[in-house]
């Protein structure tokens, strides 16, 4: 007795026949999804591998900066530190206001641990900017060092 396959065929059947497969909705949600947390994974990380590549330099600083042009490049390295520092000063300034704002239990200590942060970057800039005045100061120096020298 020969039985006669009625209705759908099977999967296989369909592969081997050439017909496109689609992709269910939910396992193509769940594959953007993978995909969104692997690249927000990815750039949660460059903030360390920033901070990575900055160490060498770092280091430098401290046993290389002899010459008119490495405490030139100190004195920018410095100032843009204390930049980057203020505008961090900022950005808890905005979330210290939206926090106050806001309607978490929790808000007024939200509020004063942003001010917080905010008044240490704010330390922190002054700090920068002090070391890249002192930079400034000594490229000054040798600068008149060397006018003197020349005279």
């Amino acid at each position: 007795m020969i039985r006669l396959r009625v209705g759908r065929s099977s999967r296989a059947d369909r592969v081997d026949q050439g017909e496109q497969l689609r992709e269910k909705p939910r396992c193509r949600f769940a594959r953007i999804v993978v995909w969104v947390f692997a690249g927000l994974g990815l750039l949660l990380m460059l903030p360390e591998i920033g901070v990575a590549d900055q160490a060498p330099v770092r280091e430098l600083f401290v046993d290389w900066a002899n010459t008119t042009e490495e405490h030139v490049a100190s004195a920018r390295y410095y100032t843009k530190r204390a930049e980057e520092s203020r505008q961090e000063v900022l950005r808890h300034e905005q979330m210290g206001v939206r926090y106050a704002e806001g309607n978490m239990e929790t808000r007024r200590e939200q509020a004063a641990h942003c001010e917080r942060i905010a008044s240490l970057h704010r330390q922190l800039a002054s700090e920068y900017e002090a070391l890249a005045k002192n930079h400034r100061q000594e490229v000054e120096r040798r600068e008149r060092e060397a006018g003197d020298r020349a005279k």
